[in-house]
């Protein structure tokens, strides 16, 4: 895509002119002009051409003077609430500047914009690149990138980079322009951070007071308010500031965090060990998303909730690191004077109880069974002994008659005398059983 296409897209992406700028009274003072601004703000349009008007590219650095006058003369509240959400506003263009940098200088460097993806890294490399003469020293980036961005930078400038293809003419001067703005906006920025910063806790005191002032700050600067935080999901806040990862930045530690935005920075999570950091900055995120929303409401203006959290983070995180608890080891009980039985003789009690027990159960069983045959015996005894006198008085007649008469008795009482004897023996064999 060439940079004419490229032009012709981000005017109709942000298709705003000059025209949509508002008409501001002169007796009005910074802090209304500049918040009429932030209230009607649209995005700028980049033309082909800026002929040194920065009105065609930045709405913002024509606001500049305002801005510093409000830093200088008005610090409040207030002022910090409109500078947290100008922020936002400022990156946005700084955003569309960067984009346009890296279409008049991608012909020279293709590579430069995987390497480097911030807009101010990006816009002081180009213009370290512009200023020396030949092929650069690898030492002049070493203040605008960190060491490996700087190793990588200069195995890309050996095979990639092409002095020749650099911008000329009108294009140089654009290329001029643009960095020179990045930049100053990008000064203009930490300027308002700062300002912010040192009246968030006016703002924001609990949500300082959990995460600090600095990373308040930049939270709130990043939503785009307060009101705008705290509608934010705790899932959502640590990635907020989590910078662009590119090929030969996608490194994890040994804490297994991936989102490293500005929460993850902050001290109650950084100053953590890294076994539990995970855990702290997913407690910290819950907490921040809880007291933006109190601050909001301006229920407890005094921080005590915003310590409170922080207060309660940091007895469970030690309470995770705590080593699991040890059970008290009991002593042994005092050893007694007389002799303890041995093994064997335990054993031999054993085996003597259940063999009684086998033998006793031995002798009810036998005891049943003589006890039915002692019954039987008798039974038949008695009858033999009937059947002896009967024959032995056969022939007296009066015996004989005596006779009959009595085993006629004998007839009816032996059903009922059996039956007697043998529920007499249901009641031996129940008392022997139990």
């Amino acid at each position: 895509m060439s940079n004419a296409d490229l032009l012709d897209d981000l005017d109709n992406d942000f298709g705003s002119g000059s025209e949509s700028e508002v008409e501001v009274n002169d007796d009005e003072d910074a802090f209304s002009k500049l918040e009429r601004f932030a209230t009607d703000y649209r995005p700028p349009r980049l033309h082909k051409g800026v002929n040194g008007n920065t009105l065609n590219v930045s709405w913002l650095f024509d606001r500049r003077e305002l801005i510093l006058e409000i830093i200088q003369d008005r610090p409040d509240s207030s002022s910090a609430l409109l500078f947290s959400k100008m922020q936002p506003l400022m990156q946005e263009e700084i955003d569309f500047l960067h984009m346009y940098l890296k279409g008049v200088y991608e012909e020279a460097f293709p590579e430069l914009q995987s390497i480097v993806t911030t807009g101010e890294q990006y816009a002081r490399v180009v213009q370290l690149l512009q200023q020396s003469k030949g092929s650069p020293d690898i030492s002049i980036f070493q203040d605008v990138v960190d060491r490996e961005q700087t190793l990588v930078l200069s195995m890309a400038i050996q095979t990639g980079y092409n002095k020749e293809k650099s911008p000329t003419g009108e294009k140089l001067r654009m290329l001029t322009l643009c960095i020179e703005l990045i930049l100053a906006l990008c000064d203009l920025k930490r300027k308002m951070k700062t300002f912010v910063t040192s009246l968030i806790s006016q703002v924001a005191p609990n949500l300082s007071a959990l995460v600090g002032s600095e990373t308040a700050a930049a939270l709130i600067a990043a939503a785009g308010g307060i009101q705008e935080l705290s509608i934010i999901p705790s899932c959502n806040i640590p990635s907020m500031g989590k910078s662009k990862y590119s090929s030969h930045e996608q490194i994890v530690d040994q804490s297994g965090v991936r989102q490293k935005g500005f929460v993850y920075h902050c001290a109650l999570v950084s100053e953590q060990p890294v076994a539990v950091r995970n855990q702290a900055l997913k407690m910290t995120c819950a907490k921040v998303s809880l007291a933006a929303r109190v601050d909001l409401s301006k229920s407890t203006p005094d921080a005590s909730l915003g310590l409170k959290f922080r207060k309660d983070i940091l007895h469970k995180l030690q309470n995770i690191q705590e080593p699991p608890n040890i059970s008290n080891v009991k002593a042994l009980p005092i050893p007694e004077d007389k002799p303890k039985k041995s093994v064997l003789v335990a054993g031999f009690a054993n085996t003597r109880s259940s063999f009684n027990s086998l033998m006793l159960d031995s002798y009810k069983t036998e005891w049943s069974l003589v006890s039915k045959n002692l019954r039987w015996s008798m039974f038949m005894a008695r009858k033999l002994e009937w059947g002896w006198r009967a024959h032995c008085v056969l022939r007296d007649p009066w015996q004989r008659k005596e006779l009959q008469n009595s085993e006629r008795l004998c007839r009816k009482d032996l059903p009922q005398q059996k039956l007697k004897r043998t529920t007499f023996s249901q009641q031996m064999m129940s008392r022997l059983m139990s």
